[in-house]
């Protein structure tokens, strides 16, 4: 994640309620089946999470619930904020092989990002 250590998470986590807001509201901006990505987004576990609070998260879906999302891989859904500090950041969703894999703060000043921003990207 970006030059700085991850945290493995053993047993995976839930997302909290401001991570699930803003993967909602990016999920929302991505064409696609909705009652895919509503599957995917109800069946994601944290599995890693950013060691310097920065806010980013690797997530796993349960793919045996879940079907891919076709033709998905990249960053579809970006949205704009601001960090814990104020710092202005971009929030990605990431997807490999048609599954969420990540939500990733990148702060648009270079810098490191502090926390994820209000839900209201």
């Amino acid at each position: 994640m970006h030059g700085h250590g991850t945290r493995q998470l053993s047993p995976p986590r839930s997302l909290t309620t401001v991570e699930r807001e803003i993967l909602r509201k990016l999920v929302a901006e991505i064409s696609g089946s909705v009652e895919v990505l509503d599957c995917q987004t109800r069946h994601v576990k944290v599995i890693e999470e950013c060691s310097v609070g920065c806010g980013t998260v690797a997530l796993a879906v349960d793919e045996e619930a879940c079907p891919s999302l076709d033709n998905q891989g990249g960053a579809p859904s970006s949205g704009l904020g601001a960090d814990e500090h104020g710092s202005p950041i971009e929030v990605l969703s990431h997807f490999r092989d048609g599954y969420l894999r990540m939500i990733e703060l990148v702060r648009l000043d270079g810098g490191l990002a502090r926390g994820l921003p209000p839900a209201h990207l």
